[in-house]
């Protein structure tokens, strides 16, 4: 039996202290017919001289400067040949059964049926224990997992997927005008062009929290693209279905956004007042901790947002939780 080629696509940019060991994960795999493309965007450190270590006939590097990382994964996707396509950001890994059990999973499947694993955090050089989540189910109805992510702060990374290249190809790739939550946006319209989504158990996604890169920017062009990308999944969720839930769903994405944009930038509020109308519902602000659930009561979340967010707030519970 031929087994299906498997490209793993990784867009690199200043990440000297991850790359290797997310190469030598990637070669670690159990599953060995991979490819693995790495799409330097113009890294300033070495870690073009330190992926360029690992070339070989299984192993590419190409550069594609300066045109972000949505850019660069839609350049490796060119430079594929596989019949699946694992991306992987250059500071992240996954157990080394993750491709393998996934495969196996799908190659008895559609094309377009996709699979994704669980997500475990790395902080300080740990991984988080498992948790399952809410979301890790199969789904017949795929937007039904967009719903769940929005009503349950659930999520996936991309590395917790396995994409065959037809469902890849229906989606147009990357949108590279999108700034903030590209994956969020992008996997969107892989879901919502996908015949089901199969939850594959007993692997994992490794996120490295390493506050840096797009995702820790908060300038106020990431934050319109968040809200264009808050729109955009909307639009997903309310054209498969039109209701009370799924509008409370959107609401409260909605409000998680404008949780964190007050009180340090007012200026979206016209714009999210705007799609609420559209909507016709209005704002959700989900509970952030018990000291926020217990204040919105009384004050309102927008005074009990800037309480809890006071540096001298967090100081003073953060040295209670210590003495725990």
């Amino acid at each position: 039996m031929n087994l299906p080629l498997v490209s793993i696509l990784i867009p690199l940019y200043n990440a000297q202290n991850y790359i290797e060991a997310t190469i030598q994960n990637c070669l670690g795999q159990t599953y060995k017919n991979i490819e693995i493309i790495i799409v330097d965007d113009g890294s300033t450190d070495d870690s073009y001289q330190i992926a360029e270590k690992y070339l070989s006939d299984g192993v590419f590097l190409y550069r594609n400067p300066k045109k972000g990382a949505c850019a660069a994964r839609n350049y490796a996707f060119e430079k594929s040949h596989g019949d699946y396509v694992q991306f992987l950001d250059a500071d992240d890994f996954c157990s080394l059964d993750k491709i393998e059990k996934q495969v196996e999973q799908l190659v008895s499947e559609k094309d377009n049926t996709l699979s994704f694993c669980n997500l475990r955090l790395m902080r300080d050089g740990k991984i988080g224990k498992y948790q399952k989540r809410v979301i890790d189910q199969d789904y017949l109805q795929p937007i039904e997992l967009l719903i769940d992510m929005w009503t349950s702060d659930n999520h996936n990374t991309p590395h917790c997927y396995l994409v065959h290249r037809d469902l890849f190809l229906s989606t147009a790739g990357w949108d590279e005008s999108i700034q903030k939550n590209q994956d969020g946006e992008f996997f969107s319209r892989v879901i919502a062009h996908a015949g089901k989504v199969l939850f594959t158990p007993d692997i994992y996604a490794v996120w490295r929290l390493t506050h840096s890169g797009i995702s820790s920017t908060n300038t106020i062009e990431t934050q319109k693209s968040q809200l264009r990308v808050i729109d955009k999944i909307a639009q997903i969720i309310l054209h498969y279905e039109n209701t009370e839930r799924t509008r409370y769903a959107c609401a409260r994405q909605l409000g998680w956004f404008a949780y964190l944009l007050y009180p340090d930038n007012k200026s979206l509020f016209p714009q999210i007042n705007t799609m609420l109308d559209k909507w016709k519902t209005k704002l959700v602000i989900p509970a952030n901790g018990r000291l926020f659930k217990f204040l919105k009561i009384f004050v309102g979340w927008k005074l009990a947002a800037i309480i809890v967010k006071n540096p001298r707030v967090i100081q003073f519970f953060s040295l209670i939780d210590k003495r725990k």
